[in-house]
């Protein structure tokens, strides 16, 4: 597992746990793994994907996602989370984690309404 796998299993965790309690994300967080990921890319350390790909992961993310959040059918903080995924780890693994991302919202959604027939 890679440094920026690992950073992105964090803040993903960071930002679970974030959303069951306070049903925000937080922007401090967010922005300091930009920061850090960026300060990494330039500074060529960490062996990840190249700076251009990290940027176009976000740009992808941003091209994608911006629409539904305009539309009202996702929120800023997911769109942000993603965006800075997708500049963690690149464009390459983009799909991938957007199907996990579904299945686990898919899996959430189902329980909350299986919970609430109970």
């Amino acid at each position: 597992m890679t440094f920026a796998y690992l950073v992105a299993l964090l803040l993903g965790a960071q930002v679970a746990i974030s959303d069951l309690k306070a049903r925000r994300d937080s922007n401090r967080v967010l922005l300091s793994v930009l920061a850090c990921t960026a300060a990494m890319q330039l500074l060529q350390i960490g062996g990840s994907p190249s700076f251009a790909d990290c940027l176009l992961g976000c740009a992808l993310v941003l091209a994608v996602l911006l629409p539904f959040y305009a539309i009202g059918w996702m929120g800023a903080g997911d769109v942000k989370l993603f965006s800075v995924i997708g500049f963690l780890l690149g464009s390459s693994v983009l799909l991938p984690v957007w199907v996990v991302a579904s299945l686990a919202a898919g899996a959430h959604a189902l329980l909350l309404v299986a919970w609430s027939s109970l």
